[in-house]
C-alpha cells in the first residue's frame, strides 16, 4: 500500500470514516478502550488539562514529521497517522482526534491531508448502530426547543465551529510549538459567539420562541435536554430536562461563581489584575481581547486565578465524570440547547463591558458617500451567477430598476450516500442567490480605498427610531448580523460595486451553496489554503429562515476609510470575518464596528446624518419547497427530451429537481437520464428552473407518466457521493 493510502487509511480510523476497515482492526466508531484497561472519562478540549494534552501531542507528531526531512510528505503523513490510529485504538479516540486536527490545520502538511469533513463522520455515525437504507441520527432537543433542531443539527454550522477552535486553540503543549495564540483571539472568541447567538435569536423568534436566556444560577435546571441519538455510540448520554451543573473534581457551580465574580469586578474596575500585582488596563477592543482571553483561559490570560470561566462552563452542564453530553466537543456543542444558554451568559459579561465604553463619534469618515443601495436575485440578472465574476453591469441594472426589497429561503433535505449504498438524511437551509448592488460617490479628485461594512438589523429586536439609552435600547445593537466586509477601490466620481453573497466575509469560501454537493477534499487538491477552508459560516445560512409570511428586516451599509481599517484581499478559504486571515486579524477596528458599543442617539438619526452610511428595508420571506431555490439543474445520458416532454402545465406536479448524481449505480436504479433537449428548451424556464443541455433531473418523491415513460423516483432530495 502506498504512503498516503496508508495515510489517510489510518486518519479514516482514527476519526471513526474507515467503511472497510483492515481485517482484525477494530472499528474505531464503536471501540472503546481495552477491556482490562481502567475506564476513561471523554476526552473534553474545554478542560485545561485537556487541551494541554492534545497541544503537546499535536508537537509530538509535528517533531515526528520534521524528524524525516529525507522523507516524501507522504511518508511522513503516514509515520503521523501511524502513531495517532495506535493512540485511538488504546481508547484514546478523542484526545488523538483533537490533537490531529491541531496538527493538520497549524503544521505545513496539513496543506497534503485535512480532517474528514463532520458530514461524513456524522454520516456514518447515523449508520454504524443500526445500519439502513435510508437514516438519520435520531439526535433532537426536548419539547419545544425541537423546533430548532433544523439549525443545531446543521452540519456545516457545527463542522465551522469545531474548525473554529482548531484554527484558535487556547493553549500550547510542551514541546516546541507550532501554533500561538492569534492576534486579537480573545476579541474574536466573544464576536464570533456573539454573532452566532444574534442569528441563533432571529430563528427563535420565527418559530414561536422567545429570545435566550441566559444561565444565571448556577444551581438551577438548564430547562429543555438533548437526546444525542446514534451519536451515543461515540460516549454522548441523554441530558435530561431540568439537570443541573454536575461538579468534576474541583470544578464545582460555587467555584465557577467565583470566577464569574473575579470577571465582574474586573470589569466594575476596568482593569485585571496580573499575579505578581501589576494592573492591566481593560480600554476599547484591546479590553475586549484581554478579557476574552481570560474568559477562555488561553495561555495568554492575565492570570490563572480568574479561572476556566467558559470552559468550566462546558464541563458542567456536559456532567463530564457520569453522563457525558454533546458539549463537551467543539463538533456537537451546538447540538445542545443548554450550549446558547452558557454562551448567552458569557456574551452578557463582555457586553457590559462594552457598554461601558464611550459612543463612536464617527468623525474619521472617508470623502466618499454612499448614495445607492438595493439586493437582486442572480436569476434576474444572467451571467451573474457565475463565480468571480465583474457585477458591475449587473449591480447598475439592479440600482437602475425597480427595487427588490424581499429575499427567499427554503428548507431542503440532503442525503450522504456512503460506499455501502446507505444515505444519512439531514435537513438543510438554502436560500436564492442574490447580490448586493452598491453606488459610491467619491468626491476627491484622486481614488479613494474604502472598507464597505454589510450588517442585517431585524426590526424585531432593533428599532433604529429607538432611545438607545435605554435599558431595552442599549441590548438592541447585540443583534445586528454581520454579512460583508470588503475592501473597494473607487475612484474619483460615481461607482458602481456589486457583492454576491458567495463572496462576503463572514461565508466558509469556497462557498458550498447546495450541500448535497459535498465531497470531501485533502489539501493537495485546493492548496495551502485548504487547512482554514471549513471555517467560516455556511453559506445555506447565511440568511435567517424566517416565516413564510415574512420577516422584516434593514440592510445597512457604511463605507469607512481603508487607510485607517487596513482590511485587505480575502483568501480562497475560509471567512476573514470570523477565522481572520493567517495569524493577523485583518481589521484595525473593533470586530461588529459600528455595533460593538453604545449608541447616543437612535440609530436612524445617526444613519440619516452621515453620508457615508445608509440603509434600505428588506424583507426575508421562507417560501415553500413546492416553490424551491433558483438553481439550473444538468441532464445527463439516456434518452431525448422533447419540448414536449415538460409543458408549463407539468410544473405544479414536480416537486424539486435536483443535480443527479451521475455513477452507474444511479443510472441503473432510476433510470430517468435525458440525453438533449432543443435548441428551443435550452433557455426556456418554468417557475424558477431553466433546463440546459448537460443535467440530471430528479423529481422528489413522486411516481408518474411523463411523455409516455414511466419514472420512479427516489424520495429524497439529493445525494453526496463519498469519494
Amino acid at each position: 500500500m502506498e504512503p498516503i493510502e496508508r495515510a489517510r487509511r489510518d486518519r479514516d480510523a482514527v476519526f471513526g470514516v474507515a467503511q472497510e476497515p483492515d481485517q482484525g482492526a477494530r472499528d474505531l466508531a464503536t471501540a472503546g478502550p481495552d477491556a482490562a484497561e481502567p475506564r476513561r472519562r471523554m476526552f473534553t478540549p474545554f478542560l485545561m488539562e485537556d487541551q494541554q494534552r492534545a497541544a503537546t501531542l499535536a508537537e509530538h507528531f509535528a517533531a515526528q514529521a520534521n524528524a524525516q526531512p529525507q522523507a516524501s510528505d507522504a511518508e511522513r503523513l503516514a509515520l503521523v497517522m501511524d502513531t495517532a490510529r495506535g493512540l485511538a485504538d488504546r481508547g484514546e479516540i478523542g484526545l488523538a482526534q483533537h490533537a490531529l486536527g491541531l496538527f493538520l490545520t497549524h503544521h505545513p502538511l496539513g496543506q497534503t491531508m485535512s480532517v474528514p469533513s463532520l458530514l461524513k463522520r456524522t454520516a456514518i455515525a447515523a449508520q454504524a448502530a443500526a445500519p439502513l437504507p435510508v437514516e438519520t441520527l435520531g439526535s433532537h432537543a426536548d419539547g419545544e426547543e425541537a423546533k430548532l433542531d433544523w439549525f443545531r443539527e446543521d452540519p456545516l454550522l457545527n463542522e465551522h465551529h469545531e474548525h473554529w477552535h482548531w484554527v484558535y486553540p487556547n493553549r500550547r503543549g510542551e514541546g516546541e510549538p507550532i501554533y500561538k495564540v492569534k492576534e486579537r483571539h480573545g476579541e474574536l472568541f466573544y464576536y464570533m459567539h456573539q454573532q452566532m447567538l444574534a442569528r441563533y435569536d432571529v430563528e427563535r423568534i420565527a418559530v414561536g420562541l422567545g429570545k435566550v436566556a441566559a444561565i444565571t444560577n448556577y444551581n438551577a435546571p438548564l430547562g429543555h435536554g438533548y437526546d444525542p441519538g446514534q451519536l451515543s455510540q461515540y460516549g454522548f448520554q441523554v441530558r435530561a430536562t431540568d439537570s443541573v451543573m454536575v461538579p468534576f473534581r474541583e470544578i464545582t457551580p460555587d467555584v465557577e461563581a467565583g470566577f464569574r465574580e473575579g470577571l465582574d469586578r474586573a470589569i466594575g474596575d476596568r482593569a485585571m489584575k496580573k499575579p505578581d500585582g501589576a494592573i492591566v488596563p481593560l480600554d476599547g477592543h484591546a479590553g475586549s481581547n484581554v478579557l476574552g482571553l481570560t474568559s477562555e483561559t488561553t495561555e495568554a490570560t492575565v492570570d490563572r486565578a480568574y479561572g476556566n470561566h467558559h470552559g468550566n462552563g462546558h464541563v458542567l452542564i456536559g456532567d463530564l465524570d457520569r453522563n457525558p453530553g454533546v458539549i463537551l466537543s467543539p463538533s456537537t456543542a451546538i447540538r445542545d440547547p443548554a450550549f446558547w444558554r452558557w454562551h448567552r451568559h458569557v456574551d452578557d459579561l463582555h457586553f457590559r463591558y462594552q457598554d461601558g465604553l464611550d459612543a463612536h463619534a464617527f468623525d474619521d469618515a472617508p470623502p466618499v458617500d454612499l448614495t445607492g443601495l438595493t439586493v437582486a436575485f442572480e436569476r434576474d440578472h444572467p451571467g451573474s451567477d457565475q463565480d468571480g465574476v465583474d457585477l458591475t453591469q449587473s449591480a447598475a441594472a439592479a440600482l437602475g430598476g425597480a427595487s427588490n426589497v424581499t429575499l427567499e429561503t427554503t428548507m431542503r433535505t440532503g442525503a450522504y450516500q456512503l460506499l455501502t449504498g446507505n444515505r444519512y438524511r439531514y435537513e438543510f437551509l438554502t436560500h436564492t442567490p442574490f447580490f448586493v448592488a452598491i453606488r459610491l460617490h467619491n468626491r476627491d479628485a484622486a481614488a479613494k480605498a474604502v472598507t464597505l461594512r454589510l450588517f442585517l438589523i431585524p426590526d424585531q429586536f432593533f428599532d433604529v427610531d429607538a432611545d438607545p439609552t435605554t435599558v431595552d435600547g442599549r441590548q438592541m445593537r447585540r443583534f445586528s448580523i454581520e454579512l460583508d466586509k470588503v475592501r473597494l477601490d473607487v475612484p474619483s466620481g460615481q461607482q458602481v460595486f456589486g457583492r454576491s453573497g458567495r463572496q462576503m466575509s463572514i461565508i466558509r469560501r469556497p462557498a458550498i451553496v447546495d450541500p448535497v454537493e459535498v465531497v470531501d477534499i485533502d489539501g493537495g487538491q485546493l492548496g495551502g489554503d485548504a487547512r482554514t477552508c471549513t471555517c467560516g459560516w455556511p453559506y445555506g445560512l447565511f440568511l435567517p429562515r424566517t416565516t413564510e409570511t415574512g420577516m422584516s428586516f434593514k440592510l445597512f451599509a457604511m463605507v469607512t476609510d481603508n487607510d485607517t481599517d487596513k482590511v485587505g484581499s480575502q483568501k480562497r478559504c475560509g471567512s476573514m470575518s470570523f477565522c481572520g486571515v493567517g495569524d493577523e486579524y485583518p481589521d484595525a477596528r473593533p470586530m461588529g464596528y459600528p455595533f460593538d458599543r453604545r449608541f447616543g442617539d437612535p440609530f436612524a438619526d445617526i444613519v440619516a446624518r452621515h453620508p457615508n452610511m445608509m440603509m434600505i428595508p428588506l424583507v426575508i420571506k421562507r417560501v415553500d419547497a413546492t416553490a424551491p431555490v433558483a438553481k439550473t439543474s444538468r441532464l445527463s445520458r439516456s434518452e431525448h427530451l422533447t419540448e414536449h416532454s415538460l409543458v408549463a402545465g407539468d410544473i405544479p406536479q414536480i416537486e424539486d429537481c435536483y443535480h443527479c448524481l451521475r455513477t452507474d449505480h444511479a443510472r441503473k436504479r432510476h433510470e430517468i437520464q435525458f440525453d438533449t433537449v432543443d435548441k428551443s428548451m435550452q433557455e426556456r424556464r418554468f417557475g424558477h428552473y431553466r433546463f440546459e443541455t448537460i443535467c440530471g433531473l430528479f423529481f422528489r418523491g413522486i411516481e408518474g407518466e411523463r411523455n409516455g415513460r414511466h419514472l420512479t423516483c427516489p424520495d429524497v432530495d439529493g445525494r453526496v457521493r463519498d469519494d
